[in-house]
């Protein structure tokens, strides 16, 4: 695969810390720790220094509408 989800962004003016693990929980997705911001639920799904050492170097934004985005890393 040439690419891994590093993190999955809720905006919180569509998703609040319930609403927003549910659907990561639907979607198979893991919750280990939240880093909340004032517009802002971001859960990591991947240790940057992991993907890194893994050759996952380029990092871009899938916006998924309704207030849900993933980041991604590519590898070269």
């Amino acid at each position: 695969m040439n690419y891994k989800i590093q993190s999955v962004i809720f905006n919180k003016d569509k998703f609040n810390k319930k609403s927003s693990e549910k659907w990561l929980i639907d979607h198979k997705y893991k919750i280990k720790k939240v880093d909340i911001t004032d517009n802002y639920l971001r859960y990591r799904q991947l240790v940057p220094s992991y993907i890194k050492k893994q050759g996952y170097d380029k990092y871009r934004n899938k916006d998924l509408g309704n207030g849900i985005i993933l980041v991604i890393a590519y590898k070269n």
